[in-house]
């Protein structure tokens, strides 16, 4: 879901030069979108907290 995010914001970004009339509107869905990206990798790691101890320890 993270992924599809980004890629919609790459898309809004792509939109923004290529129609300058909705330039605001489409920045601010992009901004909306890149931040439910980011919710959406804390939540997968809030969920799986397993991860976040493999992060902390020395191999």
């Amino acid at each position: 879901m993270a992924l599809s995010l980004l890629l919609a914001v790459v898309v809004l970004m792509t939109a923004v030069l290529l129609s300058p009339v909705y330039r605001l509107v489409l920045i601010r869905l992009a901004a909306l979108a890149f931040l439910c990206s980011l919710l959406a990798i804390l939540l997968s790691f809030l969920a799986t907290p397993h991860r976040l101890g493999r992060l902390f320890l020395w191999p």
